[in-house]
Parts: C-alpha cells; structure tokens; sequence
C-alpha cells in the first residue's frame, strides 16, 4: 500500500511548522471517535438530568446537535473542556485502539522518520458549542504545557469528525513561527496557557478548513489557536501526540502509549494503560 505522508509533507512541516493531510484518517478510527464521544454525550445529559437541569433528554438525534439541545436546555452550564479521564472511564478499549491504532502510527513513524513510536500521555478532545467560550483555546503552543519536553521529537495530529471551517472552529496556524523558540507562558484570561497580547499581534494566521478524514500536523513548536466556533452545530474533534521513543528515563511514558517497537514486549498493553489511569 502506497505511503499517505511523501517528502514533500515532511519537509512542509519541517520548514513551516504544520502541513495538511488530506484522506488519512481511517473510517474505523473517525466511527470509533464518534462512539467514544457520544458515550460520553449521554453521560452529560444523564448527568444534568440528574443535576435536574434538564426535566427529559432532547429530541434531537444528531450527532452534533443532540448535546448542544441538552447544553442549552441545561443552562449552558460548564463541563470539563477535555474530558480525558472521563473519556477513559466510559470508553477505554475504544479510546486504547484509537491512541495505538496502526495507520495513525503508520503517520507518525513517517512523519517523525522514525521506527519506535510513542502515544503521548497528553491528547485532547474539546466538544465545542458555539459561542461557547470557555472552550476557546487562545494562541498557543503545546510545548508550553510541557516545557521540558521542547527538544523531544513530536508531532500533534488534530482531526474533526466532521466539515470544519472558519466558522464551525477550525484550527489557525501560525506558519514558521516554530523556529523561533518557546514563547514565555501567559496566563490567559480564559484559564488556558498562551502567548502574550503582544506576542499574538505578530503572528499571521492561516485558518486550515478540513473535512472527515483529514489531519492537520504540526509541531510542539507550533503557534496555534481554536477558531470561534458561531455555527448551529458542535465541533468534534480529536487531539492526539506522537513522539519518537527513546531517552525514556528524560521523558516518562507516564500514561502514554508505547505504540510501536521492534521488542513487542516493550509494546504497553491495554491493561498496563488502563492501569495507569485509575
């Protein structure tokens, strides 16, 4: 089977700090994605049921709409903006086949050029409503979350589950900004680490629309941000780290995976990961 990723990608992200992957995402993954996420969609609404914010569940069956009728029913209230452990409590050998899944891999081993590979600890999932703005991550780069880790060879792949575009909370880049080094912390106003005000006003966005099936790569180096989303309907979307494994006693599995490896007995099992999440 031909490769997804060529030259020219990786020199794309090499040189500008993202490129855009089109028809990557295998079917498998984006229904496994949506099953994990609506699980946790009905645990929202039984939630505020029981809350007594919602009196019944919403009629409304799509995908994209049904929690958002049941958020607005509720009172908008706040929930977790990444839901992670809640996301492995509800679904975890879903969510284990999505992290370690073998054509995700396949892209981070071509796109990092390298054999062993890593499912970073630290992936996201943001079920954004629109005009929801404590879920709008402001300009940013990952590597700001884990400073120490600005040398490690990583890769961020983001992908929606669905047409995304400016209007419905694509992701902006900042092109060859990743070179520049990491950017001091700012605390953002929404709770959210980012780049300073002044930092942000030198920066040239570039929006990437995609569709199902699409990726979005870049680095831990990128600038970034979450568009606004001022659609009808809820962005689903999923956020997922690679890195090259290596020099593990610097960097820690912690609850990350060990996806591929030349000894499959390195290779972290699904009870081995669930353990690392209780």
């Amino acid at each position: 089977m031909p490769s997804l990723v060529c030259s020219s990608h990786r020199d794309h992200l090499t040189h500008h700090g993202y490129v855009i992957l089109k028809g990557v995402i295998p079917k498998e993954v984006l229904t496994l994605a949506q099953q994990v996420l609506s699980n946790w969609a009905e645990e929202m609404i039984a939630r505020w049921l029981r809350e007594g914010l919602l009196t019944r569940p919403p009629n409304e069956t799509d995908f994209r709409k049904r929690l958002l009728t049941a958020w607005q029913q509720a009172g908008r209230p706040h929930h977790e903006r990444s839901p992670r452990r809640e996301l492995v409590h509800l679904a975890p050998e879903r969510l284990f086949r999505i992290l370690s899944h073998p054509k995700l891999i396949d892209l981070a081993a071509e796109l990092l050029d390298a054999d062993h590979i890593v499912s970073h600890e630290i992936w996201n999932s943001r079920p954004k409503a629109p005009q929801q703005h404590f879920t709008d991550t402001p300009w940013h780069q990952d590597a700001q979350y884990f400073p120490e880790q600005t040398e490690r060879r990583m890769v961020n792949l983001w992908f929606p589950l669905h047409r995304v575009d400016a209007q419905s909370s694509c992701l902006a880049v900042a092109p060859q900004q990743h070179t520049k080094g990491l950017y001091p912390s700012y605390g953002d106003s929404s709770g959210f680490i980012g780049l300073s005000p002044d930092a942000r006003e030198d920066l040239h966005e570039v929006p990437v629309p995609l569709t199902a099936g699409d990726a979005l790569a870049f680095t831990n180096m990128t600038p970034h941000r979450a568009m606004p989303n001022t659609s009808d309907s809820m962005r689903w979307s999923l956020d997922l780290r690679f890195a090259a494994h290596g020099d593990e006693d610097r960097w820690p599995l912690g609850q990350g995976i060990v996806a591929r490896h030349s000894d499959p007995g390195l290779c972290t099992s699904l009870d081995a990961w669930r353990g690392a999440w209780a």
